[in-house]
């Protein structure tokens, strides 16, 4: 599979195409050299699916036609691959496409697609992340609602999948506290993970004292 977009200045490119030449590579590719300067390589599929054997003019396609259909079928298949490889959300597929450079028509129409067809699903997407975190226990809420936002997933439905699935950050907190306190860890200590773990400052000295005691912020060690 030929990962890469064909480059090529198709505004200019209304005609049908002739190819004036191909001969195939040691990758089993075909580099392909159009009566008009135009020079591209294609996979042996591309090949036979666009009649690039046949050096008669083609009626069905210009070549900017030719470089559109090329480049989304490309396109689409990299980003199947990467939304089968491992969940990721619309803005993640697009990005990586984007990165290799396919032009945001092409990314926008594969994306689009690929939605309709269940393929990618933010919602899903939030939901097994939110759901994975939840069950992990070593995140606020807050947190996991700013990576998955992070990750191209809206506000809206990654706020839904947190609450759906994760505890109130008072008992993960406290939860967290006790397990810090078997290791021996102090109470100064205990608070900077937790507000590391994305923890809201009255939640964590709430969940400290429950472990600990009240003993004002429990800040002066660190915050002098």
């Amino acid at each position: 599979m030929i990962r890469e977009p064909i480059k090529a200045d198709i505004g200019k490119s209304g005609e049908k195409y002739l190819v004036s030449e191909y001969k195939k590579n040691e990758n089993r590719e075909y580099e392909v050299v159009f009566k008009n300067g135009f020079s591209a390589v294609f996979s042996a599929e591309e090949f036979l699916k666009y009649d690039l054997f046949d050096k008669e003019e083609c009626n069905r396609r210009s070549y900017a036609e030719l470089v559109r259909e090329v480049n989304y079928g490309r396109c689409r298949a990299v980003a199947l691959k990467q939304a089968r490889s491992s969940p990721k959300t619309v803005a993640m597929i697009a990005a990586k496409l984007k990165s290799i450079g396919f032009d945001a028509e092409t990314v926008e129409r594969v994306t689009g697609s690929l939605l309709e067809e269940g393929e990618l699903d933010d919602a899903l997407f939030a939901d097994r992340f939110a759901r994975e975190k939840a069950e992990a226990g070593k995140m606020s809420a807050d947190r996991i609602v700013r990576e998955l936002e992070m990750k191209g997933v809206p506000g809206d439905i990654a706020a839904a999948a947190v609450e759906k699935y994760c505890a109130p950050d008072f008992e993960t907190a406290k939860n967290l506290a006790e397990k810090k306190a078997k290791t021996g860890a102090s109470r100064e200590k205990t608070m900077r993970y937790l507000l590391g773990r994305g923890f809201r400052m009255s939640v964590v000295i709430r969940a400290v004292d429950g472990v600990f005691g009240e003993s004002g912020t429990g800040l002066s060690e660190w915050d002098s």
